[in-house]
């Protein structure tokens, strides 16, 4: 698990500048899909609530406010470890945080893991689906609009 460092290439000058964003130990780091490549204001990732010292797996989403520098957190439970969450904007042309966060979080006591949605604006939980069975980590996604 790393820190989140920011990588500016500038392919005029060959250089490349490097900079720390957040020292909380973090992985799995995600924007809005639309953005990819473009400036952007919020950033996801999974890592370590801040009020959680000597636990070992993930067990929060942390979303980054790239304009205020600020980031905010959201845990599950505790054996509650979430998995790599995915932006889905409300509509095509919804703000950068209008839409929902959608992951999975395995529950270690269950051995089962639940589709969980976030508000993204607010990190409230606004909707989970209980699976019946465990989705391993390092499960990707990606949201695909059926309209498209």
């Amino acid at each position: 698990i790393q820190t989140l460092d920011r990588w500016t290439v500038d392919l005029a000058s060959g250089t490349v500048r490097e900079e720390r964003l957040d020292d909380t130990p973090q992985e799995f780091p995600r924007v809005d899909e639309r953005l990819v490549g473009k400036r952007h204001r919020y950033g996801y990732a999974v890592g370590y609530a801040p009020d959680t010292p000597g636990i070992t797996a993930p067990n929060a989403l942390l979303r980054h406010d790239l304009s205020t520098g600020t980031t905010e957190s959201v845990s599950f439970g505790a054996g509650r470890e979430p998995g790599e969450f995915v932006f889905v904007p409300s509509d095509g042309q919804a703000a950068e945080d209008d839409g929902v966060l959608m992951g999975f979080v395995y529950d270690r006591g269950s051995n089962r893991s639940d589709l969980v949605l976030l508000d993204a604006e607010t990190l409230n939980t606004v909707g989970t689906v209980h699976l019946p069975a465990r989705v391993p980590h390092g499960f990707h996604g990606n949201w695909v609009d059926s309209e498209r």
